[in-house]
C-alpha cells in the first residue's frame, strides 16, 4: 500500500509538471496560433478542411460513435468481470475503470461550458469574428462564451488512460493495450479536430493532463480510501 501511495504521488508531481510547463509553452509563445496556421488558408480565410467529408464522418462522429461503443461494452465487461470476481484488487480495477470512463468524459464537457474559450475558427485571426485570448486572459462579455476548452472530442480516446492505470497491477496485458489506446485513439481524434480548426494543440494536451490527473484521483480514491470500507472491495484475494 505505501509502495503505491509513493507511485500515486510520483504521478500526481509529473501531472503538475506537465500542465505548469503547458502553461509555461503556451501562455508565453505564439506556438498554438502557429501549429493553427499549418490548417489555414490564409488566401481563402478558412480551415479547408473543416467540412471535409473525411472528417467529418469519419474522424468526427465515426470515431464519437466508436468511443461511444467501446465505452459501454468496456463498462459491461467491467461491471461483469466485478460481479464474477472474489479478487478484491481486480474488484478494484474493474471499479475504477467504470467510473473512469462515466467521469473523464462528462468531466471535459462540464469544464468545456465554464471556460469560455472559443475554436480558432470563430476567431478574427481565422476568418472569424472573436479576439484571440489566452488562457490566462479573462474573456470580454462584449462576446458570446465559447465552449472549445478542453478538447472534448479527443476525450473519448484518452479516457482509457483510466483502464491503464486500473488494470497495470491486475491485467498488466489489458492495461498496456488501454494506454496504446489511448495514446492513438485521443492522438488522432485531437489531431483531427485540429486539422478542421476546431482546437489549439494546447487544448488536446490539457485534456491528456485532466484525464490523467482523473484516472490518479480515481485510482487513489478507490484503491487507498475507500478499498478498506466497503466489503464487496475486502473479499477474498
Amino acid at each position: 500500500m505505501r509502495d503505491r501511495e509513493i507511485n500515486l504521488s510520483i504521478q500526481a508531481g509529473c501531472v503538475f509538471f506537465a500542465a505548469v510547463l503547458t502553461i509555461c509553452l503556451f501562455e508565453w509563445t505564439t506556438l498554438d496560433i502557429q501549429i493553427a496556421r499549418l490548417a489555414f488558408d490564409e488566401a481563402e480565410k478558412i480551415f479547408p478542411y473543416r467540412e471535409e467529408i473525411f472528417f467529418t464522418k469519419y474522424l468526427h462522429h465515426g470515431l464519437k460513435s466508436l468511443m461511444y461503443a467501446a465505452g459501454l461494452t468496456g463498462i459491461g465487461w467491467a461491471v461483469y468481470c466485478y460481479r464474477k470476481t472474489q479478487s478484491q484488487p481486480l474488484r478494484q480495477s474493474c471499479l475504477v475503470a467504470i467510473m473512469g470512463i462515466i467521469l473523464i468524459p462528462l468531466t471535459i464537457t462540464a469544464i468545456k461550458h465554464v471556460t469560455s474559450r472559443h475554436c480558432p475558427w470563430s476567431l478574427d485571426i481565422f476568418g472569424g469574428s472573436i479576439p484571440y485570448t489566452s488562457l490566462l486572459t479573462f474573456v470580454s462579455e462584449d462576446y458570446p462564451g465559447g465552449q472549445c476548452f478542453p478538447a472534448g472530442h479527443a476525450s473519448g480516446g484518452f479516457m482509457w488512460i483510466s483502464w491503464a492505470m486500473a488494470f497495470w497491477h491486475t491485467r498488466p496485458m489489458l492495461a498496456k493495450t488501454a494506454l496504446v489506446m489511448a495514446v492513438v485513439l485521443g492522438g488522432l481524434m485531437g489531431v483531427g479536430r485540429m486539422v478542421q480548426g476546431a482546437h489549439f494543440l494546447s487544448h488536446t494536451i490539457w485534456t491528456v493532463i485532466l484525464a490523467w490527473f482523473l484516472s490518479i484521483s480515481l485510482v487513489y480514491m478507490v484503491r487507498i480510501r475507500i478499498a478498506g470500507k466497503w466489503p464487496c472491495l475486502k473479499s477474498g484475494t
